[in-house]
């Protein structure tokens, strides 16, 4: 079976408040440190993405260490069988920022999902513009994302990266690619 993405993908990534350049890192073979699974508890810990993305995943109880250590899991999983495609965003400084997924491989029409530090934000339209270019040139022809009506930070980004809401009760969005 043929890899969707290219084996390694390794995108700039700017930080249009600060002008920092980020990386945004996709590969079958992700390696993540002790700091790398204590930030990714602390960035899912954050007040809005565990209130959007896992309060009700986890039934009211924190997101642990290993919880992270599953994501890890999912990450690398998905690139390996060619279902999911997490992308990690760093800093310069390797520190972790964010996260962007195309969440399944279906190439007519796929999911896109993120979240990030709630400390850095300012990356993700422009990540998620990356995403569009990298998922076009792997033959998506289509991308869509759910938001909650009350993340209206989420809802930004998608607008910012030319998604067109289609649905006030589901609050999907899409773009043609």
């Amino acid at each position: 079976e043929k890899d969707i993405f290219p084996t390694k993908i390794d995108r700039e990534v700017l930080n249009f408040k600060t002008g920092e350049k980020y990386v945004m890192l996709g590969t079958k073979a992700m390696f993540f440190d002790k700091n790398d699974i204590k930030k990714i508890v602390e960035i899912s810990s954050g007040e809005n993405n565990r209130e959007m993305l896992f309060k009700d995943r986890l039934e009211g109880r924190p997101y642990t260490e290993n919880d992270a250590k599953g994501f890890i899991n999912y990450i690398n999983e998905g690139w390996q069988n060619n279902s999911n495609f997490v992308f990690v965003i760093r800093k310069e400084n390797h520190e972790i920022v964010g996260f962007i997924e195309v969440i399944n491989s279906n190439l007519d029409d796929s999911e896109v999902g993120y979240q990030a530090d709630g400390g850095n934000g300012g990356f993700m339209t422009n990540a998620l513009v990356e995403i569009e270019k990298i998922s076009k040139d792997a033959g998506f022809k289509k991308l869509h994302a759910y938001v909650r009506t009350d993340n209206q930070k989420s809802e930004a980004v998608l607008l910012r990266a030319g998604f067109k809401k289609l649905n006030e009760q589901k609050i999907k969005y899409e773009k043609v690619l």
